[in-house]
């Protein structure tokens, strides 16, 4: 167990005996589901340490969550994000509004509330430096 967790350089890193709410609390915080010891190729990431934990668990809330978070920005994973990616989904949703309202857009007000989560999606990221 030493020699394996020796390269896990995050808390996320120890998903498996973490509770879910702490598994939250640090992706909530920014905390890189991609973060690795820096060594290169096959070093462990919490990301796939999720995913190969889901493999033989496939109930295991912490590794879901993780990998929930690692999925592009949606509503149902909006929680998981950093606080400035949040903020930011909020500027997001409030510009989406406006532009409804624009008479540009008479007759397509619910076209584009449709699409705007995946414009949302593509415009938010986990990684986004804080503006």
């Amino acid at each position: 167990w030493v020699l394996e967790t020796s390269r896990w350089s995050t808390q996320l890193h120890h998903l498996e005996v973490i509770p879910p709410a702490r598994v939250r609390q640090l992706l909530a915080g920014g905390v890189d589901v991609h973060a690795s010891d820096g060594s290169g190729e096959g070093a462990p990431m919490p990301l796939g340490l999720a995913r190969a934990l889901l493999a033989r668990d496939s109930a295991h809330e912490g590794a879901s969550l993780v990998v929930a978070a690692a999925a592009p920005w949606s509503r149902e994973n909006h929680a998981f994000f950093p606080a400035h990616a949040r903020a930011r989904a909020a500027e997001l949703l409030r510009l989406g509004q406006l532009l409804v309202r624009e008479p540009h857009f008479a007759g397509y007000e619910v076209a584009l509330f449709d699409v705007w989560p995946l414009v949302m999606a593509h415009a938010l990221s986990r990684n986004m430096p804080p503006s």
